[in-house]
């Protein structure tokens, strides 16, 4: 079993052992993933930067906006443009937030679905709790996620 989808952050592939969270979907990556571990927390550095970015442009683009507030003209101008740059740049590099790690099927103990999102619960690689909430996944995964759950 060989299997990918796409979820809000990203995209997930399972095959006979794991399920991976992934940026790509692309197998070649799954290679170098690791299990989630509490002890070795790996950064993610650029989801990071773009949690810190994204704030900063709008707090920075809402201030030109207020001080351009003397010509109605301007602002409006500012205030759609932004709005669509910053949403734009949201669609573009929301993947950048998501997850990237893989995680052991038999170590998965329960998975939940409301609407379109999905919650897997499971053991990380130092055997403590954790779980994982999938938003938006897409048609595909919510079959395969069922047929998984299945299985447990």
């Amino acid at each position: 079993m060989k299997v990918w989808f796409e979820y809000e952050y990203g995209y997930v592939n399972i095959d006979t052992h794991y399920l991976y969270l992934t940026r790509s979907g692309n197998w070649s990556e799954t290679t170098k993933l690791k299990e989630l571990s509490t002890h070795k927390k790996s950064k993610n550095i650029k989801g990071l930067s773009v949690i810190v970015i994204l704030p900063i442009i709008g707090f920075l683009l809402f201030g030109g906006i207020l001080y351009q507030l003397n010509s109605n003209r301007i602002s409006l101008t500012l205030l759609i443009g932004s709005s669509l740059l910053l949403f734009f740049l949201y669609q573009y590099m929301k993947s950048e937030i998501g997850d990237r790690y893989k995680i052991n099927l038999t170590k998965i103990v329960e998975i939940q679905f409301e609407d379109k999102n999905c919650r897997i619960h499971f053991y990380d690689a130092d055997n403590e709790m954790k779980e994982t909430e999938l938003v938006n996944i897409s048609d595909k995964g919510y079959e395969t996620l069922k047929k998984l759950k299945s299985y447990l």
